[in-house]
């Protein structure tokens, strides 16, 4: 509950930012309800809402949703269904909020828990450069990697690499790169790397539980229990568990100029705030607060 409370807190008295008011404006509170719904895993026999974030344990709710539906017969489909159908799932377990009544999507949601996994947003930054420039172990990675290079490459430095071969992106270059993406606009930021609060504002949504990776395996234990499936699943660490913790933040982010740092850690500001993270004013003090 203290996570909450600190939302509550930093929105309330540092943002001064209010509730969402459902009834007052119940057209705004569907258009950011949808925004998170498309970012969201949904089990109807379970009553829980599980919204992710690109980089933070997305494929590992996936496991979740495949080990209810293989150890629970009862249960009707892998991600689970809004009153039959009503509210209908894409293939991959969005919940789709259209076609359907905002009424009804709005009291259906309402009845559920709602879960949220978070980590440091300088992790993140961390995963997905992982993600799109190391251990490129298949070719549709490495494809993407290469047109990613070759963008990056054209970015900072104003032209096209002609080269066969993509040019090799230090996580400096990367980390300049993000914050160029955050200057062309904010509609343009890429999804692996855009602010937490982007797809999920604290602000406006409540969540039951807000789950953070480095207390993920006891949050995740308190979150079956009170959903009463913790004989049905354990939750699968996934890799933003593993990859990150000191000496990973020290060997990636010391080369990093201290005028860089500052632009990245500016555009996370309210992540880190809001979800208690200490806001560094270097590399040094960043590390200092961390195990």
């Amino acid at each position: 509950m203290y996570r909450q409370q600190r939302v509550r807190h930093v929105c309330e008295i540092e943002l001064k930012r209010k509730p969402l008011n459902l009834t007052a404006d119940p057209d705004a509170a569907f258009t950011v309800l949808e925004t998170r719904l498309r970012n969201s895993f949904c089990n109807e026999d379970f009553k829980f809402i599980a919204s992710f974030i690109y980089e933070i344990e997305k494929s590992s709710w996936r496991k979740v949703f495949a080990n209810l539906y293989n150890n629970s017969p009862g249960v009707k489909k892998l991600h689970g269904r809004l009153d039959n159908g009503l509210i209908p799932i894409e293939d991959d377990g969005h919940i789709s909020p259209y076609r359907v009544s905002k009424k009804l999507i709005m009291e259906k949601v309402s009845t559920f828990y709602n879960v949220i996994i978070v980590c440091h947003p300088l992790c993140r930054l961390i995963n997905s450069y992982q993600y799109t420039f190391e251990n490129l172990d298949d070719m549709a990675r490495s494809e993407y990697a290469h047109r990613k290079a070759r963008l990056i490459a054209k970015v900072l430095n104003n032209v096209a690499s002609e080269e066969k071969v993509a040019p090799i992106v230090s996580f400096t270059d990367f980390l300049q790169f993000v914050v160029n993406d955050r200057l062309f606009g904010a509609d343009n930021y890429n999804a692996r790397w855009a602010p937490m609060f982007r797809s999920h504002d604290p602000c406006d949504h409540y969540f039951d539980l807000i789950a953070h990776t480095e207390t993920l395996k006891e949050d995740m234990d308190y979150l079956f229990e009170v959903l009463q499936i913790q004989k049905l699943v354990k939750y699968p660490m996934g890799h933003s568990v593993e990859k990150c913790n000191r000496t990973v933040f020290e060997d990636y982010f010391s080369s990093v100029p201290d005028d860089l740092f500052l632009d990245v850690v500016k555009m996370y500001e309210y992540d880190l705030k809001v979800y208690g993270y200490h806001f560094p004013c270097d590399v040094k003090d960043m590390l200092a607060h961390m195990e």
